[in-house]
């Protein structure tokens, strides 16, 4: 066993990934977002208000949410980060001039619904319904039907971003 995975293993007996991290997360972003915006003029005051939202966030994340919700969530943000790191090495592959881009971009649109998609899809997998979202997604009508679906969409999705980025720019 390697030392990195000890690491990991600890932390997941003390519940790192269910309290620490996501409480770190809110903090930081309440931080940022208070000092940024100077809704108080004081550092101190910030970071006293950052705190207490953050606690009573995880509070309110630890009585409330189903256990494994946050990391399952944080997982799906994590590899949709990685299918748009993905994304934009192929699209820089084809020739696409990735410093153009901006936020009304086809590519900011897809990252967008990528993470709606992934909150909507682990919302599901968590909610008690007739029919478990869980079920559709294993053998072989998720093999056999929705993964070509998927993967037909995510290729006319290059397509167009790449016909759309080249019909902008003339060359001649």
């Amino acid at each position: 066993m390697g030392a990195f995975e000890a690491i990991v293993e600890t932390m997941m007996q003390v519940d790192v990934f269910q309290l620490f991290f996501p409480w770190l997360l809110v903090l930081a972003v309440t931080y940022g977002a208070l000092d940024k915006y100077d809704w108080f003029e004081e550092d101190t005051i910030n970071a006293a208000v950052a705190m207490a939202v953050a606690f009573i966030a995880i509070g309110g994340l630890y009585l409330f949410v189903p256990a494994g919700l946050f990391p399952h969530f944080a997982a799906a943000i994590a590899f949709g980060a990685f299918g748009i790191i993905g994304l934009m090495v192929l699209l820089a592959i084809a020739g696409v001039d990735l410093n153009e881009l901006d936020k009304e971009s086809s590519v900011a649109k897809l990252a967008l619904g990528g993470g709606i998609l992934a909150f909507t899809a682990i919302l599901l997998i968590y909610i008690e319904l007739p029919v478990s979202f869980a079920d559709l997604l294993q053998g072989e009508s998720f093999d056999e039907v929705l993964m070509p679906v998927l993967t037909m969409i995510f290729l006319l999705a290059i397509v167009a971003i790449i016909t759309k980025s080249g019909e902008g720019s003339d060359d001649g």
